[in-house]
């Protein structure tokens, strides 16, 4: 009865911001799909399956995210102690459409990934704002 009920929610809400004439441009994501899969290591992290769908809470991090600076060429990094498996999956969705994924280190150097090629370095407003985020 819930799931009908914020399924009908839903529904008319996306047709008042659509007979708004609010549109969302097709490389902005409207969810975030979080994981977090079970790790013996991280016994104290609890996993995690979940869709954020508040738009501007999602678009917000998005934006933090690509705004994150690649690490420094040659540089040395010193990092605190890591705990294997410890990593969140993030991908980020314009409907159903993929745009982009990302893993983030959840210990460690705590560091954004895109791609092996592709890797910022978090800062604790970002890691603040993705808790923020992933709480709701």
């Amino acid at each position: 009865m819930r799931r009908a009920i914020a399924g009908i929610f839903c529904v008319c809400c996306l047709l008042l911001l659509l007979g708004c004439g609010v549109t969302i441009a097709p490389n902005q994501p409207t969810a975030l799909h979080v994981t977090l899969p079970p790790n013996p290591a991280a016994y104290l992290y609890p996993p995690i399956d979940k869709t954020i769908t508040d738009i501007a809470a999602v678009q917000k991090l998005y934006a933090a995210a690509l705004a994150l600076p690649s690490p420094a060429p040659g540089g040395i990094e010193h990092c605190p102690a890591m705990i294997p498996g410890l990593t969140y999956h993030l991908t980020f969705l314009h409907g159903s459409t993929v745009l982009r994924k990302a893993d983030l280190d959840g210990s460690g150097c705590q560091a954004l990934s895109f791609s092996p090629t592709d890797y910022r370095v978090t800062n604790p407003s970002f890691l603040a704002l993705f808790r923020q985020t992933i709480a709701n």
